[in-house]
């Protein structure tokens, strides 16, 4: 049987306090005593094992317990670190009426859902706020108490659905080195006989080199022959030296500003090095079915967000958007679900599809 699991967000604590609300559970919920073991994580990874201190429930059988909680510590005699898993799932859900958030949320984290996003999509009825948030976050610690899961999930509100999106997006990128397109943008790694290359690689020169000497200008101090020249870009910009060093940090809305800075490429390029870690419910019969993709997905992706639209469905700006963006867009069956019933199935599916945790 598994010890009684609390929830404190400081681990440091010698001997430990719980909260008021967790001091009632622990006594009288779960009516444990003095002596008992227990487990308290922080929803960081770090779960803290000891023993109870608290007075006995004196409360008698049938009357409301007392208003006042009791005082209930935590003698600790071991902390254990767990590594953050190596696979994560981000929903970017629509929000749903009343209970039926709460549950979502709750069967979610259950499931190890790394980030819920409760975002706002053309055919929305439910808008997430920050009162959602604050409300949710019991449910989520309540459910990892439950689940014996160490991290607590994120739950972001009052985003687009573009906006979660791109943001998502960029954090699978700072995540996953071994992109694609994280592999492109990285100065280190062009080959030295292009010009990204030769200036990445001029800073790793040895400064007792014509081409050390020369990427270790910029040190040298400004009165000096060498320094003046390395700090032209200081100058004031009504000289014609300092005009020209300034072409470059003129903001890009003016003629100047533009002139100077080359073209940026278009945003979907990204998205479509990612593809593959990008769904999107959508009850197409052309899309593909989840459950046989998924497993090939985990192997190939570690992290995976999954979109999940409103009851009245994506409209088709959002399925036109999303498929420019390479945006795979998957079936969970024949039937048309709730948002709720959608969400648990992708974190489902996602869940028995992951690899065997190492003992």
């Amino acid at each position: 049987m598994s010890l009684p699991r609390f929830y404190a967000p400081d681990l440091d604590q010698r001997p430990l306090a719980l909260s008021a609300p967790e001091a009632r559970h622990a006594v009288q919920s779960r009516r444990l005593r003095s002596g008992d073991r227990v487990i308290v994580f922080d929803g960081q990874g770090r779960e803290a094992h000891g023993i109870l201190d608290a007075p006995p429930d004196d409360t008698p059988a049938g009357r409301r317990p007392r208003k006042k909680p009791p005082r209930v510590l935590i003698h600790i005699d071991q902390i254990i670190e767990h590594t953050r898993p190596a696979h994560s799932l981000r929903l970017i859900v629509a929000g749903c009426k009343g209970i039926r958030l709460e549950w979502m949320v709750e069967k979610c984290t259950e499931l190890g859902v790394t980030t819920i996003t409760i975002a706002d999509f053309e055919h929305s009825v439910v808008f997430g706020n920050r009162r959602h948030t604050q409300r949710l976050g019991s449910t989520i610690r309540e459910a990892c108490k439950q689940s014996g899961r160490p991290w607590l999930p994120i739950i972001n509100t009052g985003q687009t659905l573009f906006d979660a999106l791109d943001e998502q997006a960029a954090e699978i990128t700072r995540q996953s080195p071994n992109t694609e397109v994280d592999q492109a943008s990285r100065p280190e790694n062009q080959p030295p006989n292009t010009e990204v290359g030769r200036a990445s690689h001029l800073e790793n020169q040895p400064p007792n080199t014509e081409v050390g000497r020369a990427s270790h200008l910029e040190n040298q101090p400004p009165n000096t022959e060498v320094g003046r020249a390395s700090h032209l870009e200081n100058q004031p910009p009504n000289t014609e030296v300092g005009r020209a060093s300034h072409l470059e940090n003129q903001p890009p809305n003016t003629e100047v500003g533009r002139a100077s800075r080359p073209p940026s490429p278009p945003r979907q390029e990204s998205f479509h090095n990612l593809a593959g870690q990008l769904l999107a419910a959508h009850p197409d019969p052309n899309a593909e079915p989840l459950t046989t993709l998924m497993p090939q997905l985990i192997s190939a992706a570690p992290q995976i967000t999954a979109i999940v639209g409103p009851e009245g469905g994506l409209s088709s700006d959002e399925v036109d958007e999303l498929a420019a963006r390479g945006v795979r867009f998957v079936n969970l069956g024949q039937n048309i679900l709730r948002i709720e019933t959608a969400a648990i199935a992708c974190a489902a599916c996602w869940s028995a599809a992951l690899p065997p945790t190492p003992a």
